[in-house]
This record gives structure tokens, sequence and C-alpha cells, in this order.
């Protein structure tokens, strides 16, 4: 290993039938886990310079035995390899910060709080809030690629990043886009990294779009025991387009059964906010609803399903999303629902790996009960829909996209060819 240049540290050793159980270890020789601490962008990229870089398997973040240790670990390209977690914790620095233009250019090893408490000072902040984002670096959110609940109002993650200095294959570094939109012509090749799991490069600088903290922000509360009755009152929210911050339902496990909440944020100009927020009370006549404050609204929407790590996640129209919801909600062993209708997206939350399984047992058996169905729904056209599941640090989509995408498959496949030839990023990751 590089202890030449690195400060590597030997976090974990497994042996044959070792004790630390990570799955059956088929080798005798030795499984090395190390963790290494670049502080300053040479030193990455030197990191895939080194003769090591194309013997083993590279991960953003540090080692944790509850997401590693299991046997996709041990699994594809990524058996038999020493693995190295880059902590990108000492890559915290602002290259620069245009505050009249509403963009910064920082090192991806802040996390987002950090982010944040940097830019309260100016009257701004980065629209990001998931689960676990007190911790959560910029290099995990973007090659995580979910910007939280406040989608609904300021866009997907990919619209709020401006630019990317990322490095991948054999310490190449790829620059994209910028601090202003002109700087990029074509196809912004950085998209493709943002959300990649860590497959094709790691980000080291981003180029981050900026808001306005907002003057005052309003949050409201419904609750119903049928979540089609949320889901429809969302349809209708969405076709008015009413600026709303955050539109989202999740459903929650408690001693008296499962219920639904759906959470309405409206954030903004005080007048601006007081009109909507008019709109919206009359919307929600027919529930039961309440004004919550912005700490309840966002435990709510971030932390109560404990891990996100493991899921299911369904990408489709509102049409079919309501389809697919009206099989689950009869279904009692699966995951905690969660819905974002403005993206098309519902997730199943799930507490382990084996959880996965069975909430893809579960999608798969709705989708094959739609197979045969000729009724004009929108369920007849199911094959429409993308399914993915996430095992910690893995993504997984549809394999039915072999079959019904093949140039897509091709694609992808070349993709990842081009960017990690050697395959020593993230190696388990599979897209299709």
């Amino acid at each position: 290993m590089p202890t030449d240049t690195f400060a590597l540290s030997k976090v974990c050793s497994v042996e044959k039938n070792g004790v630390h159980k990570v799955g059956s270890v088929a080798d005798a020789e030795e499984m090395i886990w190390y963790e290494v601490r670049p502080t300053s962008e040479d030193q990455l990229r030197l990191l895939f310079k080194s003769q090591y870089g194309p013997k083993c398997a590279f991960y953003a973040g540090t080692f944790d035995a509850d997401l590693f240790g299991s046997d996709l670990f041990r699994t594809g390209s990524g058996a038999n390899r020493d693995h190295i977690f880059i902590d990108f914790s000492a890559l915290t620095g602002t290259r620069e910060h245009v505050s009249s233009d509403l963009v910064i250019a920082c090192q991806t090893g802040l996390t987002v709080k950090e982010l944040n408490n940097q830019l309260a000072s100016h009257g701004q902040f980065f629209p990001v809030d998931t689960f676990a984002s007190g911790s959560l670096t910029l290099c995990e959110l973007i090659l995580r690629g979910d910007g939280g609940y406040l989608e609904n109002g300021y866009g997907f993650l990919r619209s709020q990043i401006l630019g990317l200095e990322s490095v991948y294959g054999e310490g190449d570094i790829l620059k994209t886009g910028g601090r202003v939109l002109k700087n990029v012509t074509g196809f912004d090749v950085g998209k493709l990294i943002i959300g990649s799991q860590g497959s094709l490069a790691l980000p080291y600088l981003a180029y981050l779009r900026l808001y306005a903290i907002p003057e005052k922000t309003v949050n409201f509360c419904a609750t119903a025991m049928h979540a089609a009755e949320l889901f429809a009152l969302c349809a209708r929210l969405l076709a008015t387009g009413l600026p709303l911050s955050a539109l989202e339902i999740i459903e929650v496990d408690d001693t008296g059964g499962r219920s639904y909440q759906l959470y309405i944020q409206i954030s903004g100009p005080a007048e601006l906010v007081g009109d909507v927020s008019i709109q919206v009370q009359a919307a929600l006549t027919t529930l039961k609803w309440q004004l919550v404050d912005e700490n309840a609204a966002r435990t709510s929407l971030t932390t109560n399903f404990g891990s996100t790590i493991f899921g299911v996640e369904v990408a489709a129209s509102l049409s079919l999303i309501r389809g697919i919801l009206d099989s689950l909600i009869s279904i009692r062993d699966r995951g905690l629902l969660r819905i974002r209708p403005s993206s098309g997206r519902l997730y199943l939350h799930c507490d382990s790996d084996t959880g996965v399984d069975r909430d893809l047992a579960v999608i798969s058996k709705i989708l094959n009960q739609c197979r045969e169905r000729n009724d004009g729904s929108a369920l007849a056209d199911w094959e429409s829909l993308v399914v993915a599941a996430q095992r910690g640090p893995y993504r997984f989509s549809s394999r039915r996209m072999r079959k019904t995408q093949p140039a897509l498959e091709l694609l992808l496949g070349r993709l990842k060819e081009k960017f990690d030839p050697a395959a020593t990023l993230y190696p388990q990751v599979t897209f299709v």
C-alpha cells in the first residue's frame, strides 16, 4: 500500500473464516480495508496515479462495518481486492464565493451543515435537507444525487450544481461547468457524476447555486388514514402552480397503526407566504391539518425514517405511482412509504438488506399482476417505470432495462469503461 505518500491506517483485517463477519472469504489471503485522508487535491490525484490504483477498490467516506459488512462487499469485480476509503474531511476549503452572483466554489469535504453555517452570515443558503445532512459531506451528497424534500421548490440537485472538478481513471481530472452557466456548451458531462453512486468519478470541488435565506417559512401538516386522499390533493396543488418549497407524503407507523402525513412548506417574502398560505388552507378544508414549526417538520421529513441507506425507489408518472400506491397500501409487511409527487418518486424505506429483498419482491409482484392488464389504466404501461434498490453504498436499477432498453445498457457500459477502465470506483455499483 502507498504508505510512503499517504497516512494509511488499517481499520479492518479479515483472514479466511475470520471473526469479523463480512460473508464467506473464498481465498486464504488477508483482505484489508484502509482509510486515507488526503489533505490536498494533489494528494487525492496521486492516490489514483500510484501503482496501487488499478489493484484496489475506492470509496468516498470512512469505513462503516454496518454498511460494508455484507456479502455484497465480496461480490462482483470488488471481490478479492484491498479496499481504500477516502476520507474527504480535510478538503473543506473555499476557492471563491461570489455573494452577488449567489455562487460558491468549495471543496466537497464540507458537510452541508458546515456550508450553510458559513453562508448564514451572508444571508444565503444551499437548499438541501436530507437524512443525516448534518454529517453528510458534499461529496457524498453529490454521489447520492438526492436533494431531499426541498427539491419541490428549488429543483433537482443536478440543477443546483453548476460545475464540478473530479478525479477519475488513473488520476485524470475532469472539469465541467463553472461559476457561470455560459461555461457549459453541449452536454454537461458533470451531470453524469451527480447520482452516479461513485462509480464514475469522485468530485473534490463543486460550484453551487445559492439562494437567499427566506424571510418567512410556514409548514402545514395534513393527516389522513388513506394515502390516496393526500396524493389526490398533491396532484391538485401541483396543477395550481403555487410556489411550494416542499410537498411530501410520509407514512407513520405508531401504536395505533399506520397513517399518512402530507407536509407542505411555503417560504419566501412574508407577503407571498401569506397569500399562498390562504390558498393552501382553502385546499385543506376537508382534511385534518395543523401548522407545525420548522424543526418539527424537518424532523419528520428527514430523520423519522431512520436509515435511508436501504430501500427501494420507483420513478414513474403520477398516474402510475397512484396505481402502485393503491396496491401497496393493503400490504403490511413492507418498508415505510415516502412519496415526492413533484418528481414522480416513491420510496420504500427499509431497515436492513433483507428488507430490500422483501420490498423488491413486493413491487415485482404488483408489476407482474399488472402485466396482463388491458383496461386502459396507467398500470397497463407499467414497463415505463424504473425501479432501483439501495443497499448501503450500492445501487441497482431494474434489470428489465436490459430487455426493454438494450441501447441504454450499452451506453452505460461504455461510460463506465471510459471513466473507470480498471473498475476501481465502487465496483459493486450497477445501473442496469
